[in-house]
């Protein structure tokens, strides 16, 4: 055991982490990490003392590397565990960021429900962590629950009725696949509820991208590459809003496009200077006139 690793094992032990009969992790007989029971027995000792399933981290600080090897010997063992013993406490920094820590922390509830669960299930099963991390980290759990195979079945009484529901829904779908999906991405994903929600609740599939704000036929390639067509794009915002659009408002109108267009052909300022010369003075938006006066005048009244 090296100085560091003793280090952070005596530091487990005055936090009460770690047990004062530390159990020998010397050479095991060859085929012990095979058998079942030799891997429950020396595991639940390190679950005893954290009180959770242990990490990787945890296994590591406290030099139990032995126990991490021998994890591929009993992967579906290992999630029952994990999902009995769920380490619910606060996560390191960056702990939601990392794929594989979600997938972890949800295959074994996927497993046990038999479906993806949504914020009001995790809520029930005690699982607040999982709806903040989830709130945070939309297209990682995305790709998940992609991965995971499983659609969520369960949803509470006029769900697919609320339009903001639709579009968290959709969104987390953009924010796996880059764009608004199309209805045959959407089957490839299997998200089965979603398509029959639209049609019962939505009318047909292009009646939800005219709610989305989405073009009806997909652009040439290229298409944005070409500014002339991103003014004629803007000319038409304004003519039915009546100001030049923050990239806010463009999102909120399902635009998602067109900002990322507008600073890849010289940016919103000159977008904005070269309108206001063609049509003249353009009424500016409402929000982000507000947001003007809050900051030359400090936010005070």
């Amino acid at each position: 055991m090296t100085d560091t690793e003793l280090e952070n094992l005596l530091d487990m032990y005055v936090d009460g982490k770690v047990s004062s009969v530390i159990e020998d992790t010397g050479p095991k007989p060859r085929g012990y990490w095979k058998i079942r029971d030799n891997y429950e027995r020396e595991l639940m000792i390190v679950i005893n003392n954290l009180g959770h399933f242990p990490t990787q981290k945890e296994l590591n600080d406290i030099n139990r590397g032995d126990l991490l090897n021998a994890r591929i010997y009993h992967k579906e063992f290992d999630q029952q565990l994990r999902s009995q013993y769920p380490n619910t406490s606060k996560k390191h920094y960056g702990y939601w960021q990392n794929e594989e820590n979600v997938e972890a922390e949800m295959a074994p509830i996927v497993d046990r429900l038999g479906f993806f669960p949504g914020r009001k299930i995790l809520t029930k099963i005690g699982r607040k962590d999982l709806i903040s991390a989830m709130n945070k980290n939309r297209k990682i759990f995305a790709s998940v629950k992609k991965k995971l195979g499983h659609e969520e079945i369960q949803k509470p009484n006029g769900y697919w009725k609320d339009i903001s529901n639709l579009r968290d829904e959709i969104n987390m779908v953009i924010d796996l696949i880059g764009h608004f999906p199309t209805e045959t991405e959407l089957k490839e994903l299997k998200r089965y509820g979603l398509i029959n929600a639209i049609g019962k609740h939505w009318g047909e599939y292009q009646d939800v991208r005219k709610i989305f704000g989405e073009e009806q036929i997909r652009k040439p390639k290229g298409y944005w590459e070409k500014r002339d067509n991103v003014v004629i794009e803007l000319k038409s915002l304004i003519d039915k809003l009546g100001f030049f659009p923050s990239e806010k408002k463009l999102r909120s109108l399902g635009k998602n496009y067109l900002p990322q267009a507008i600073r890849n052909n010289g940016g919103f300022l000159a977008f904005r200077k070269e309108l206001r010369e063609y049509a003249g003075q353009i009424e500016i938006e409402p929000d982000h006139l507000e947001s003007l006066l809050d900051k030359y005048t400090g936010g005070n009244e």
